[in-house]
Protein backbone atom coordinates (compact mmCIF):
# COMPACT_ATOMS: atom_id res chain seq x y z
CA UNK A 1 0.00 0.00 0.00
CA UNK A 2 1.23 3.59 -0.86
CA UNK A 3 0.57 6.36 1.46
CA UNK A 4 0.67 9.99 0.87
CA UNK A 5 -0.01 11.81 3.86
CA UNK A 6 -0.79 15.69 4.18
CA UNK A 7 -1.41 16.95 7.74
CA UNK A 8 -2.43 20.15 8.52
CA UNK A 9 -2.24 21.88 12.15
CA UNK A 10 -4.99 24.48 13.39
CA UNK A 11 -5.38 26.42 16.47
CA UNK A 12 -3.10 26.00 19.61
CA UNK A 13 -1.53 23.29 17.34
CA UNK A 14 0.26 25.50 14.76
CA UNK A 15 2.80 25.86 17.55
CA UNK A 16 4.35 22.67 18.18
CA UNK A 17 7.87 22.12 17.92
CA UNK A 18 9.06 19.84 15.25
CA UNK A 19 9.86 16.58 17.31
CA UNK A 20 6.22 16.78 18.48
CA UNK A 21 4.86 17.28 15.07
CA UNK A 22 7.12 14.25 13.96
CA UNK A 23 5.38 11.76 16.11
CA UNK A 24 2.18 13.24 15.34
CA UNK A 25 2.97 12.36 11.56
CA UNK A 26 4.07 8.70 12.74
CA UNK A 27 1.06 7.63 14.86
CA UNK A 28 -1.51 9.56 11.80
CA UNK A 29 0.65 7.50 9.41
CA UNK A 30 0.69 3.81 11.39
CA UNK A 31 -3.35 4.55 11.41
CA UNK A 32 -3.65 4.65 8.06
CA UNK A 33 -1.17 2.33 7.02
CA UNK A 34 -2.66 -0.53 9.27
CA UNK A 35 -6.33 0.18 7.47
CA UNK A 36 -5.70 -2.31 4.24
CA UNK A 37 -9.41 -1.72 3.38
CA UNK A 38 -8.66 1.48 0.99
CA UNK A 39 -6.63 -0.15 -1.36
CA UNK A 40 -3.18 0.08 -2.85
CA UNK A 41 -2.85 4.02 -3.72
CA UNK A 42 -4.70 6.05 -0.84
CA UNK A 43 -3.80 10.05 -0.34
CA UNK A 44 -4.93 11.24 3.28
CA UNK A 45 -5.61 14.38 3.94
CA UNK A 46 -5.76 15.18 8.26
CA UNK A 47 -6.50 18.70 9.84
CA UNK A 48 -6.16 18.49 13.43
CA UNK A 49 -7.43 21.80 15.55
CA UNK A 50 -7.22 22.26 18.91
CA UNK A 51 -9.68 24.08 20.83
CA UNK A 52 -8.56 26.77 23.82
CA UNK A 53 -10.35 26.39 26.91
CA UNK A 54 -11.99 22.68 26.75
CA UNK A 55 -9.38 20.06 28.63
CA UNK A 56 -9.89 16.62 30.25
CA UNK A 57 -7.78 15.53 32.84
CA UNK A 58 -4.87 17.84 30.70
CA UNK A 59 -6.28 16.41 27.29
CA UNK A 60 -7.28 19.16 25.23
CA UNK A 61 -10.21 19.15 22.92
CA UNK A 62 -9.04 18.02 19.35
CA UNK A 63 -10.78 18.32 16.06
CA UNK A 64 -9.50 15.90 13.88
CA UNK A 65 -10.88 15.92 10.15
CA UNK A 66 -9.81 13.21 8.43
CA UNK A 67 -10.20 12.91 3.88
CA UNK A 68 -9.08 9.60 2.36
CA UNK A 69 -9.03 9.75 -1.66
CA UNK A 70 -8.80 5.73 -3.16
CA UNK A 71 -10.16 4.58 -6.13
CA UNK A 72 -13.06 3.92 -4.79
CA UNK A 73 -14.00 7.80 -4.38
CA UNK A 74 -13.51 10.37 -1.82
CA UNK A 75 -14.30 9.71 2.08
CA UNK A 76 -14.43 12.55 5.05
CA UNK A 77 -15.29 11.75 8.49
CA UNK A 78 -14.47 14.24 12.13
CA UNK A 79 -13.98 13.32 14.85
CA UNK A 80 -13.98 15.07 18.38
CA UNK A 81 -12.63 13.90 21.05
CA UNK A 82 -10.28 14.53 23.62
CA UNK A 83 -6.54 14.01 23.05
CA UNK A 84 -5.40 13.59 19.04
CA UNK A 85 -5.05 9.65 18.98
CA UNK A 86 -9.26 9.41 19.97
CA UNK A 87 -9.91 11.99 17.61
CA UNK A 88 -7.90 10.50 14.70
CA UNK A 89 -9.26 7.12 15.56
CA UNK A 90 -12.66 8.21 15.82
CA UNK A 91 -12.54 9.53 12.30
CA UNK A 92 -10.54 6.66 11.06
CA UNK A 93 -13.47 4.30 12.50
CA UNK A 94 -15.83 6.58 10.28
CA UNK A 95 -14.21 6.03 6.99
CA UNK A 96 -14.03 2.60 7.48
CA UNK A 97 -17.49 2.61 7.53
CA UNK A 98 -17.90 4.78 4.90
CA UNK A 99 -15.90 2.60 2.50
CA UNK A 100 -17.74 -0.76 3.70
CA UNK A 101 -20.90 0.68 2.87
CA UNK A 102 -19.61 1.53 -0.57
CA UNK A 103 -18.01 -1.85 -1.06
CA UNK A 104 -21.45 -3.92 0.19
CA UNK A 105 -22.92 -2.01 -2.89
CA UNK A 106 -20.48 -2.81 -5.39
CA UNK A 107 -21.38 -6.38 -4.55
CA UNK A 108 -25.13 -6.40 -4.34
CA UNK A 109 -25.09 -7.09 -0.91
Amino acid sequence: MTLNLSLNFDGKLKHLNSEDRKQIINGIGDKLEKMDRFGNDVYAKVSLKQFARRTLRDLPMISATVTVYTKLGRFIAKGFEYGIDSSVNKAVKKIETQIMKVKSKSLGI
